[in-house]
């Protein structure tokens, strides 16, 4: 049986990062990241859109989250150099979403991991809660960046910059 998707194909690619969240939640990192993105589509719970950052060589892997996204989401756990999950931290459905992702995670190891925590309140219980619950299930390199609206652009761009210069080590 054949693969679906062209990363699953590829032998060693340069670099697979997945972004997990709601729809809104990812169209708002590859609205940064993904040149001539259009934010206005409707995306499927799994597209791919291939890019070059910094010279590196990157496909970024679109995970809508829902209950059925789950297995697909850890068939590419394996083969992906770094994840990012997408939280609004002001959206109850995106902090569900969220945990419930988790709870069904593997431990995961060796590669790096970005929260990226949006929202007008960042000090609340729920996320602090969210943000333990990523650090029992996370063993190497992980970052929880809380950030506002006004930050979109620094933080998306700052997270694919730790993601390049670890590539390049």
């Amino acid at each position: 049986m054949g693969n679906f998707c062209s990363c699953l194909n590829t032998k060693k690619p340069k670099c697979i990062v997945s972004i997990i969240g709601l729809e809104e939640d990812v169209k708002q990192i590859l609205n940064v990241i993904v040149p001539n993105f259009d934010p206005h589509i409707c995306l499927s719970k799994f597209s791919e859109y291939p890019i070059t950052y910094n010279n590196a060589d990157i496909i970024i892997t679109a995970h809508i989250n829902n209950s059925l996204i789950k297995n697909l989401i850890n068939l590419h756990s394996k083969s992906e150099f770094a994840s990012i999950y997408a939280i609004n931290a002001d959206n109850k459905l995106s902090l569900e979403s969220a945990r419930n992702i988790m709870d069904d995670q593997e431990r995961i190891q060796g590669k790096l991991i970005s929260v990226l925590c949006k929202g007008k309140y960042l000090d609340s219980p729920g996320i602090n809660e969210l943000k333990v619950m990523f650090q029992e299930t996370i063993h190497d390199s992980f970052d929880f960046v809380k950030y506002t609206d006004e930050e979109v652009v620094k933080t998306v761009k700052m997270t694919f910059d730790k993601i390049h210069n670890r590539l390049s080590e």
